[in-house]
């Protein structure tokens, strides 16, 4: 078990969860903490900084749940992000998101996009793999394959 996990381990206590609540007051009075040193490095225990980053985050938050509504081939109609940012954009630039209409117009940023959407997939296989059936990790591997 690695630094961090004893950590967290140590805040659940004898509970079977936690909250991010639990975890910044434990951090908090615990300053020799692998937590506190990683609350400390994003300057979180700064008021200003803080605050900054928690307007961040809120900014994140509200680009990530503008929805519009999308048609498939199928005819299905489907509610999904209006903005998206892409993983070989984020490598060169600053965090930035662009309209979706406008990477799937683009054959190069389409691409791209299929190819986070399979690093998604591929997250979510490993995330899972220890309760998906052998069938289910071979139809994701199947999907996976279809995007790349």
């Amino acid at each position: 078990m690695g630094k961090v996990e004893d950590e967290l381990r140590q805040v659940m206590g004898d509970h079977e969860a936690i909250s991010p609540a639990n975890v910044v007051t434990w951090a908090k009075r615990h300053k020799g903490s692998k937590l506190y040193k990683m609350f400390d490095r994003r300057g979180l225990w700064n008021d200003r900084t803080a605050a900054e980053a928690a307007r961040l985050d809120f900014g994140r938050d509200v680009i990530q749940k503008y929805r519009v509504k999308v048609t498939a081939k199928d005819g299905e109609t489907y509610r999904v992000r209006a903005l998206v940012s892409l993983s070989e954009e984020r490598e060169t630039a600053a965090e930035s998101y662009c309209l979706r209409s406008d990477v799937i117009s683009d054959r190069a940023r389409k691409r791209a996009l299929l190819r986070d959407a399979a690093r998604d997939l591929n997250s979510f296989r490993r995330r899972y793999a220890d309760v998906l059936t052998g069938k289910q990790l071979s139809t994701l591997a199947d999907l996976i394959d279809a995007l790349e």
